[in-house]
């Protein structure tokens, strides 16, 4: 079942989340994860709620990502994620550039390669912020593009396929990736998820007793489409509740998509608001999730 509960007040969301883990607390000596957007925001909401109920209880806070990767994790205990994670894959590009030196796909970075090559690998401020651009690249790849990442994934340096989707001056990426796999020992995240998704719709899964009977996700318009489509997936076997910060559930009509700020009803002289900054952000979202939802076939209480 999914359960979903918008609104445009945070306290409101917090005090509807509080009443339903009072209802529904876990065991004494288990954790409860909750999914939120921002660390400052998860310890206020732990604070508010443990007000709320009076009493204190494990209650975890996480990013999606990290929500998400602990759940897969009970599919495929064999394969760690941190490896993939924006901090370590730093240290992998950084420790791959001579490798990526010898594809003629490299040129776009030859500048840097040569400077690092010509300081015997030392380590200066332009490679390290290089390297940091790279790896929150890749990172955001696999939230956003995670179709790319698992064609990545499946492909071998030298094949053709490999570079499906891209310009000549980005063919590095994928080489440069493959690289890094290599290094690694095992796939990132966005494959796994993609491969539980799949053996879900084969039904190959042993997936009732390794999910949560309560799932909660605090949402604003945070969700890529991977990710939202695992948890309408999964929301067919367990309650699934999404606490979505919200600017009201006729968005996407109010809004006019293609000028971005226009709305019914409204002058343009007066469109300059904070609907003007956001409100193209949650219409797009509300629209994604209602496209993934009637795709799926989910039925949303």
């Amino acid at each position: 079942m999914l359960n979903l509960i918008k609104s445009n007040k945070i306290e409101l969301l917090t005090e509807v989340l509080a009443k339903e883990l009072l209802i529904n607390p876990p065991p004494v000596t288990e954790n409860i994860d909750i999914s939120v957007s921002d660390y400052f925001l998860g310890k206020w909401m732990r604070d508010q709620i443990t007000l709320k109920n009076k009493i204190s209880t494990l209650y975890e806070f996480k990013t999606i990502n990290s929500y998400t990767e602990n759940i897969i994790k009970k599919f495929y205990p064999e394969n760690g994620f941190d490896s993939w994670n924006s901090e370590s894959l730093i240290w992998f590009v950084l420790n791959s550039l001579g490798e990526v030196y010898q594809y003629e796909e490299s040129w776009p970075l030859h500048f840097w390669l040569h400077k690092y090559d010509q300081k015997k690998n030392i380590i200066d401020k332009d490679i390290y912020i290089l390297c940091n651009k790279i790896a929150r690249i890749f990172s955001d790849y696999m939230i956003y593009r995670p179709e790319m990442i698992n064609n990545w994934h499946l492909s071998k340096i030298g094949e053709i396929s490999l570079f499906k989707g891209l310009e000549s001056f980005e063919y590095w990426q994928p080489i440069l990736f493959k690289i890094i796999e290599k290094k690694i020992g095992f796939r990132s995240l966005p494959f796994f998820i993609i491969d539980f998704i799949n053996a879900f719709d084969s039904k190959k899964l042993n997936i009732k007793d390794k999910i949560p009977e309560q799932i909660y996700l605090l949402v604003i318009n945070n969700l890529s489409r991977l990710q939202l489509n695992f948890y309408l997936k999964i929301s067919q076997l367990t309650r699934v509740n999404i606490y979505q910060l919200s600017y009201g559930y006729d968005l996407w009509e109010r809004l006019n998509i293609d000028q971005g700020i226009i709305f019914k009803n409204v002058e343009c002289s007066k469109a300059f608001s904070i609907e003007k900054i956001f409100g193209r952000y949650g219409s797009d979202f509300e629209k994604l999730f209602d496209e993934t939802a009637n795709n799926l076939q989910i039925d949303i209480n």
